[in-house]
């Protein structure tokens, strides 16, 4: 579920030997804690014909991808260095998705379409092969019609509801910063060495992620002081969100 073994010594996202950082150790994940809160009631948007101003995201939504944390939040990277204490204003959020180009049609072009910052997660003559199926990272506008087309609901192909293209975040990072991190998950090695291409913005893999247990430090270090969001529905429930972030305990 995510995983895909492969026999290839060769990094094929950036030509190199070996799969680069890789996975930090159970130390640099030590005491961190994954909390999944459950988001429901969001019902996607229709085409808002006739009606002004339309919405970007259901209000369900909108808080958990747009809103800003309260000033005196505590960062789980401040309790981690002891730094950022109650009161300490707390970094201006900024809204990435992860998309999947194999479960979206044309998103190249869409993404080049909205104008919003956005870059493939693979690189090189990978980039070049796969560009059409592959991860692409985006940094999301509230009011730009990309963001509305990932909630909103209908027969048009460039409405993204429904579809599980990827998985949303949250964090104060820069875009260069979100893109080196998530590309270290691009490919993982099992306990016999044995290389595994992760779709770590795949729902199988977050809803894993979500119950993983204190020790598994692979979905500690995916997640990090980031908030990841994705839609996931179940039978009684089938607009459910999940809201991943984390904290030292």
């Amino acid at each position: 579920m995510g995983f895909m073994h492969s026999s290839v010594t060769e990094d094929p996202w950036t030509g190199a030997s070996g799969l680069g950082d890789g996975v930090p150790s159970g130390a640099a994940t030590r005491g961190l804690v994954l909390r999944a809160n459950a988001i429901d009631g969001a019902m996607p948007l229709d085409a808002q014909l006739g009606i002004s101003p339309r919405k970007s995201v259901p209000e369900e939504l909108r808080d958990a991808l747009f809103g800003q944390s309260h000033p005196s939040r505590k960062t789980a990277a401040g309790a981690a260095t002891g730094k950022g204490g109650l009161g300490e204003r707390a970094p201006r959020l900024a809204t990435f998705a992860i998309l999947d180009a194999a479960k979206t049609v044309n998103l190249p072009e869409l993404l080049e379409d909205s104008r919003l910052e956005h870059r493939c997660l693979f690189k090189g003559a990978a980039f070049e092969t796969l560009k059409n199926v592959a991860p692409w990272l985006v940094r999301l506008d509230e009011d730009n019609k990309l963001t509305r087309s990932l909630f909103t609901q209908s027969d048009a192909c460039w409405h993204l509801w429904g579809r599980f293209s990827g998985m949303f975040i949250r964090t104060s990072a820069g875009f260069d910063d979100v893109w080196r991190h998530f590309r270290k998950f691009t490919q993982m090695r099992d306990e016999k060495g044995q290389v595994l291409y992760l779709r770590f913005w795949d729902r199988a893999v977050l809803n894993v992620a979500r119950r993983a247990r204190r020790e598994d430090a692979l979905y500690q270090a995916l997640v990090g002081d980031m908030q990841i969001i994705w839609h996931s529905p179940e039978p009684d429930h089938p607009h459910r969100f999940w809201h991943l972030s984390s904290s030292y305990s």
